[in-house]
């Protein structure tokens, strides 16, 4: 038996989903981040543009893999990047889902694979040596009836089921939103923040215990509350 302590134990690398509504500013999250690589299966970077950010475009599973085992085996990745940003996971787990229904002629099968495969997929780049944020989709559903009916808000990743079982592989869950914020003069600016904290309507969830329940929308700020200033 081998005894551990978790001050000496507990990785030094967030592991977090950062979900919210279309157009929020969800990729634009990756210019917070130190030396961030994009996993890019969106296509979507027009928003990081002019930011010099470094991507990879990924188009099939065999694609994410492929990634993943670059960036797991290669000393010179590790060196280069300190944050992957999967962008996005809903859009992986699409592209796995499609994939499974070409190769099972039973569309029950390929949601039965997909339970399995996805998962699997998400366990192995949230335990890469580096800190990691998976973007996604924003779902939606409406709980309750009558007075007592509302919506809530959670990751989107494919499937219900799935959707159920992939935050738990985090500790971090955030929803980033976005504000109106006036001044006395009347002027007004669009603030962006994320939830850390569940309020019966937003999934998010703070392992933690060192955030406040609304965050500025920065990556590496978070990371330092969390761990304190990143090692030069």
């Amino acid at each position: 038996m081998q005894i551990k302590n978790t001050s000496a134990d507990i990785p030094r690398h967030l592991k977090t989903i950062v979900f919210g509504p279309p157009k929020v500013g969800k990729t634009r999250m990756s210019t917070t981040a130190s030396r961030p690589l994009i996993v890019n299966a969106e296509g979507g970077l027009l928003s990081v543009h002019d930011d010099g950010v470094d991507y990879v475009d990924v188009r099939s599973h065999e694609d994410v893999m492929g990634v993943f085992r670059a960036l797991r085996d290669s000393a010179e990745h590790q060196a280069a990047y300190d944050w992957i940003i999967l962008d996005s996971a809903s859009e992986v787990a699409e592209i796995s889902l499609a994939a499974l229904k070409q190769a099972k002629r039973d569309p029950r099968q390929a949601y039965g694979a997909l339970y399995d495969e996805v998962p699997a997929m998400f366990r192995a780049f949230r335990d890469l040596p580096y800190d990691v944020a998976f973007i996604c989709k924003e779902e939606r559903k409406k709980v309750g009836e009558g007075d007592a009916e509302r919506t809530i808000y959670e990751p989107g990743v494919a499937a219900d089921k799935l959707g159920q079982r992939v935050p738990y592989l985090f500790d971090e869950i955030f929803r980033l939103e976005s504000r109106e914020v006036f001044d006395k003069e009347g002027g007004s600016t669009i603030q962006r923040r994320m939830q850390t904290a569940n309020d019966g309507r937003a999934s998010c969830g703070d392992r933690s215990g060192k955030l406040d329940r609304y965050e500025p929308a920065d990556l590496e700020a978070v990371r330092a509350k969390i761990f304190g200033p990143r090692a030069e």
